[in-house]
This record gives structure tokens, C-alpha cells and sequence, in this order.
């Protein structure tokens, strides 16, 4: 947690996010980009 990354698809594709939390079972991080907090799959984030 507290690593950048980059969203790769979606609404938000291309922007940094901040990796805010991990939710294993279900495969999804959560990434605070900006002042949105937003669940998003494992395979669709890039670490930068």
C-alpha cells in the first residue's frame, strides 16, 4: 500500500493513482486518484 500506479482502462485510464488498499479475494485494489477512491481489477494497473 502507498505505491503509485497507473490505471491502464477505464474512465480514468492514464492517470497516477496511490494504491490505498488490497482486497486479495476479490482481485481488486483500491486507488485513491485525486479525491476519488476507486476499486479496480488487479490486471488493469501498472506499477510506475
Amino acid at each position: 500500500m502507498g505505491e503509485s500506479c497507473r490505471l491502464d482502462r477505464g474512465l480514468l485510464a492514464g492517470k497516477v493513482g496511490v494504491v490505498r488498499a488490497v482486497d486479495a479475494k476479490k482481485g481488486y485494489y483500491q486507488v485513491r486518484v485525486g479525491v476519488l477512491d476507486v476499486n479496480i481489477a488487479f490486471a488493469d494497473v501498472t506499477p510506475t
